[in-house]
C-alpha cells in the first residue's frame, strides 16, 4: 500500500484533489491511503512521529504558519528518500522548491491532468528503488538494488559494478550488455567503457563528472552534449 499526504489549507480544494488522487489510483489499480491534514503544524508532529511511514507528500506552497518550503526543509532534514510534490496556484516560488529535492511542481489550476503524470511518475520511481539485479562475479552469484549501482566500468575486458560500499568484478565481457539493460533505467554512458547512474551526478564540469562521494570520472568529449542533456533531463523529472 501506498501512503499519501496532501497538506492544504483550503479544505475544499483538499477534499477534492483527495477524492480525484483515490480515483485516480484506482483505475491504476494501485492500493492507496491518502492522509489529510489542512494546516502544515498538524502534519510536522505526525511526520516526526514516523518520518519513514510515508511514501509522497504533497504539499501547498503557500500555507498559514509553515509554508510548504519551510516543511520541506524540515523533512529533508530527517527523510531524504520521502516524494515531495509542491501545490499551488502560483509559479513565483518555483525554483526554491528544487532547493528541497521537489519530486515534482503541481499547478491547482491544471490539477487533474499534472497530478495523474505525477502520480505515473512516482509510481515508476518508487518501482525502481526495489528494482534489484542479480549479476556474476568471480565469486558468485550477487543481488544488488539498482539504486545502489553508481556506474559500471569497462577494465581489461572484464565489467566492473562500482556501488557505494564496494566494487564487483564480473564477468560480463562486454559494455554493451550492460547497456542494452540499463540506458533506460536513469544510467547513461559517459565514454565507451563507462556507464553512470545519473542520480549519483553532483556536478558536471569538462569532460569530467564529479559523484556524489566526490569521485571523478573522465567523460568523453564525443559524450558531452549527451551526458548533459540526460543530466537535465533527470533532474526536470526528479528521477
Amino acid at each position: 500500500m501506498i501512503n499519501l499526504i496532501i497538506c492544504d489549507d483550503n479544505k475544499d480544494f483538499l477534499e477534492s484533489a483527495t477524492l480525484y488522487i483515490e480515483y485516480y489510483l484506482s483505475v491504476l489499480n494501485v492500493d492507496i491511503k491518502v492522509h489529510q491534514f489542512s494546516c502544515s503544524e498538524a502534519f510536522i508532529k505526525v511526520f516526526n512521529e514516523v518520518p519513514y511511514f510515508f511514501d509522497i507528500v504533497i504539499l501547498d506552497i503557500d500555507m498559514p504558519g509553515k509554508d510548504g518550503i519551510e516543511v520541506a526543509r524540515l523533512i529533508r532534514e530527517i527523510n531524504q528518500e520521502l516524494l515531495i510534490v509542491f501545490l499551488t496556484g502560483i509559479t513565483t516560488r518555483v525554483f526554491e522548491s528544487f532547493k528541497v529535492g521537489a519530486f515534482r511542481y503541481v499547478r491547482k489550476s491544471h490539477f487533474k491532468e499534472e497530478i495523474e503524470e505525477c502520480i505515473q511518475s512516482a509510481l515508476k520511481k518508487m518501482r525502481a528503488q526495489t528494482e534489484c539485479y542479480i549479476i556474476k562475479t568471480e565469486e558468485g552469484w550477487i543481488k544488488l538494488l539498482v539504486k545502489d549501482i553508481m556506474y559500471f566500468l569497462c577494465v581489461n575486458r572484464h565489467v566492473e559494478v562500482h556501488t557505494i560500499q564496494a566494487c564487483y568484478k564480473t564477468t560480463i565481457r562486454r559494455m554493451k550488455d550492460v547497456e542494452e539493460q540499463f540506458e533506460n533505467k536513469g544510467f547513461t554512458k559517459i565514454h565507451r567503457g563507462c556507464m553512470v547512474n545519473l542520480g549519483y551526478i553532483k556536478t558536471i564540469e569538462e569532460q569530467k563528472v564529479i559523484l556524489d562521494n566526490n569521485e571523478l570520472l573522465v567523460m568523453s568529449r564525443y559524450r558531452m552534449q549527451q551526458v548533459f542533456s540526460a543530466y537535465k533531463n533527470h533532474i526536470r523529472q526528479g528521477e
